[in-house]
């Protein structure tokens, strides 16, 4: 696959105030052949208006509607209506440089891999999205394993497209649904990390916004562990060691020495994404999506 047509996924939900930076930067690449498929997940500000302005001065912008809310479902109906060989995602917070197209589909072009995702790239940089992108970070290193990840952000992300509309994300998960795919896809592909390929991301930038998704995300944790747990063995899958007992008193005793330790700049960040994320699961476990 020398020039193939590359599909670019963007799901939008009230994005007003971002969409018209991503939607230039996907317009200015390098590589040419390419459609852009915006699915708008019932947005009630101006994102209809934007799209539509675009639209008319761009012809290779898709307009999809779904009604069905959540990431998954926008995702979804994208990837159903791509004519691309290979499918591209990021997300309407994002901002990509003029060769990310090239770059994030290139291993795939040449044959030598099938999956392939990169980083992001804070630009706000305060406190808290400093933090994010440190630990964000640490995240992924903590899943590489010989170049490969074993987590996934579909955020900077590109897939053959073949097999993503064989998988396709579980649309009845309202976070984390990029995790759900990736335990899913193991079996039949591995997904290549390369940090050097980034996106411009706007990470929460406030006390209660990275309180609320770490929150959210537990929850959501809590509900595919529950999904998986009978035919995956998550012995060593970090994100659900939060459900054994010798690790939960370990968190006890490492936020009595985030509160001890002074001149932390990181301690606010560490107590709040422990406690919500705590909360978040305690409240997955007692509660399902659909009581």
């Amino acid at each position: 696959m020398k020039n193939p047509l590359i599909s670019i996924i963007i799901p939008v939900f009230n994005s007003e105030k971002t969409l018209n930076n991503c939607l230039n930067s996907v317009l200015n690449q390098n590589y040419k052949n390419y459609e852009i498929i915006v699915i708008d997940n019932n947005s009630t500000d101006g994102t209809k208006k934007i799209i539509d302005e675009f639209q008319n001065k761009n012809k290779r912008i898709r307009y999809l509607f779904e009604e069905k809310k959540g990431r998954g479902s926008a995702r979804n109906t994208g990837i159903r209506k791509a004519k691309g060989k290979i499918i591209a995602m990021i997300d309407s917070d994002c901002i990509a440089s003029q060769d990310w197209i090239k770059k994030i589909t290139q291993k795939i072009r040449d044959g030598k891999e099938k999956a392939v995702m990169g980083f992001e790239e804070d630009f706000i940089g305060n406190y808290w999205t400093k933090n994010i992108q440190n630990a964000n970070l640490n995240f992924i290193q903590n899943h590489l394993k010989k170049g490969y990840t074993a987590s996934l952000d579909s955020k900077n992300f590109a897939i053959e497209s073949k097999l993503m509309k064989e998988l396709m994300f579980d649309e009845n998960l309202g976070n984390l649904e990029d995790y759900d795919l990736a335990l899913r896809m193991r079996e039949y592909v591995k997904v290549k990390f390369l940090i050097e390929i980034k996106v411009k991301h706007l990470h929460k930038n406030s006390f209660f916004k990275w309180a609320k998704l770490q929150f959210n995300r537990a929850y959501w944790n809590a509900q595919i562990y529950k999904k998986h747990k009978k035919n995956i063995n998550f012995k060593d899958e970090i994100m659900m060691k939060d459900f054994s007992i010798k690790n939960n008193l370990g968190t006890i005793l490492l936020l009595i020495k985030i509160f001890t330790t002074k001149n932390d700049n990181h301690k606010l960040f560490l107590v709040i994404s422990a406690i919500s994320w705590k909360l978040g699961l305690i409240w997955g476990v007692i509660k399902s999506p659909n009581s």
